[in-house]
Parts: C-alpha cells; sequence; structure tokens
C-alpha cells in the first residue's frame, strides 16, 4: 500500500472523526500506535495536550478556507514520550467528508535554520564591528560588504553589489596580483 511507505504521516479520517488510516510514518512522528488513537478527537487530545494551545491550533485549522484546498500549518505536537516535535500539516477534504492530513516531521529543517540565522547574525555582527572592509564576492561578483568596505572606496552599496566590483575599486596595475589571489581563494 503506497500509504504505508509514504516517507510523511497520513491520518484519514471520517466526518464523524473515526479514523480510518494511521500509516506507520505518522507512529513513528508521533510515538502513538494506531490502536491508541482510535479517532480525531483523541488525536487532537494527545498531541496538543495544553488546552490554550490546542485551541490556538483548532481556530487556525477552521480558519482554512476553502477547505478542500492544501494549505499547509505549521503546528508543534507532543509525542507519546513528551519531545515535541515541529510538524507541517496539509490536508484535503474530500465532497463525502472524509478528510486526508498529510504531516511532515520538520523540527531538524527549522532547528538548521535557525542555526543558520544565528551563524548569519553573529558574521553580520562581526564583519559590522571590523575596522577593515570586507567583502564577499563570487567571482568577482561582489555578493556582500561592510559598510567599512563601501567607505574605504567611496562608493554606495547599489553601485556595486551583484556586479564585478573588483576592477571598479583597485588600481590597474594592482588588478593582475588581486586577481590572481582571487582565483587561488575561490
Amino acid at each position: 500500500m503506497a500509504i504505508e511507505s509514504a516517507p510523511y504521516g497520513v491520518l484519514v479520517h471520517d466526518q464523524d472523526g473515526n479514523i480510518l488510516i494511521f500509516n506507520t510514518q505518522l507512529e513513528k512522528i508521533s510515538g502513538y500506535r494506531k490502536d491508541e488513537i482510535p479517532d480525531i478527537a483523541t488525536w487532537i487530545q494527545k498531541v496538543y495536550p495544553d488546552e490554550a494551545y490546542r485551541n490556538l491550533v483548532l481556530k487556525q485549522r477552521e480558519s482554512d478556507i476553502p477547505i478542500d484546498r492544501r494549505r499547509v500549518r505549521e503546528a508543534i505536537i507532543t509525542r507519546n514520550d513528551g519531545e515535541k516535535r515541529i510538524c507541517g500539516f496539509s490536508s484535503v477534504l474530500s465532497s463525502v467528508g472524509i478528510r486526508t492530513v498529510y504531516i511532515k516531521d520538520i523540527s531538524a529543517l527549522r532547528r538548521a535554520e535557525d542555526s543558520l540565522r544565528e551563524s548569519e547574525e553573529r558574521f553580520r555582527l562581526l564583519t559590522e564591528a571590523a575596522f577593515e572592509g570586507i567583502l564577499i564576492h563570487k567571482d568577482g561578483v561582489l555578493l556582500n560588504a561592510n559598510d567599512q568596505f563601501f567607505e574605504m572606496f567611496g562608493y554606495q552599496a547599489r553601485e556595486l553589489l551583484g556586479r564585478q566590483a573588483i576592477p571598479m575599486v583597485i588600481a590597474p596595475e594592482s588588478a593582475p596580483f588581486i586577481k590572481k589571489h582571487i582565483r587561488e581563494e575561490t
């Protein structure tokens, strides 16, 4: 069965809330077995144990209009072992009231994004605090630079970003030396 081998959780319930499908991947994501979650009310109660958060999630879900169009929502679920996981949810409601919910654990992705943002912020703060001009380029095209770089050469960021800026900021006699070292470092 394709649903059982899907790389994401699949939960299907009827209009009365009875769970018809609770695939293996969803068991891995949630820590619950199918036999522990007979209906959608039990699912909601268990994965959102905090009443205020549960009400917020339900309110967001109800605001999805039209209800048969896929829209990805994120929510933090509480696994059976108490661990929190960030999940992306999308669902489709059939004309006969069968709702299929697709659930993907995106916790690692969100942690990586947070780590990248923190790293970028540290780099930004470091380059802003530097006394020297710092630039980032790819094959001589200026991708980013700190304020000191622009002040040193008397340009505005809009004049150099995205352009072959190296020839614009170095003396012609220094060009061969600098180009040689740029090629060596990239």
